[in-house]
């Protein structure tokens, strides 16, 4: 699992500080309209920006079918944006859903531009729009909680990983994600714990950081911690 997809978050456990791993992530869809590129380690903790990516990442997105000339100049707008070139990528993303409207690839994109550049304003906007476009796109809500998680705005965060469980219910990011929203930052234990449980169903392989946090979280619980 990548950091486009995961929030990058550290746990203080009583001997070390950990960073969250790395598993695999959903696989990518056929539609090039599919292909979201969401700029790698988007909107994370202050410690894990000490560490900043130079890769990016692409994250799916359910849209629908693109006109053979959308899909083309998608094409171009991603080649802007794997060049770093955010005003332009901007602004092409934007041209491309003006005439696109029903694609939410395209304004999910400007959005994880804006959010890049730290224009959060302009980046809600852009996410809004994009999930007007397709209100199931899993992959728009935990970005757009990502950066509402960012700014401490964790309820409405809550409410998008929420949306997007909706949209994809068995998604083991969003299931790590809210692990992390409730443990760290809303201070719901036993709903962590619940989340982090999920995301570790849904791996093929046991994810043994989060199964040290999951049993840090049990004797939490079982201590009469909060819930």
């Amino acid at each position: 699992m990548d950091c486009t997809q995961l929030q990058c978050a550290w746990r203080f456990d009583a001997s070390e500080v950990g960073q969250a791993g790395s598993s695999s992530g959903r696989e990518q869809g056929d539609s090039l309209m599919q292909r979201v590129v969401a700029i790698a380690c988007l909107m994370l903790l202050a410690a894990c920006a000490q560490q900043p990516s130079t890769s990016t990442g692409k994250a799916g997105a359910a849209d629908f079918s693109a006109p053979p000339a959308a899909e083309s100049r998608f094409a171009e707008a991603l080649v802007l944006m794997d060049e770093q070139a955010w005003e332009q990528a901007a602004l092409a993303m934007a041209s491309l859903y003006e005439d696109y409207p029903f694609l939410s690839g395209p304004a999910l994109n400007a959005a994880l531009i804006h959010s890049q550049q730290g224009d959060f304003a302009q980046a809600e906007v852009w996410f809004e729009r994009a999930l007007q476009s397709n209100p199931d796109n899993a992959d728009a809500h935990n970005q757009f909680a990502i950066m509402l998680r960012s700014q401490g705005d964790f309820h409405r965060a809550e409410q998008h990983y929420l949306a997007a469980l909706t949209a994809e219910p068995d998604s083991a990011v969003t299931h790590y994600n809210l692990g992390i929203l409730y443990d760290l930052y809303l201070g719901q234990k036993a709903q962590a714990l619940e989340h982090f449980g999920r995301y570790q169903a849904l791996n093929t392989e046991e994810d043994r950081q989060v199964a040290g946090w999951m049993a840090d979280l049990q004797r939490q619980l079982h201590a009469g911690g909060s819930s």
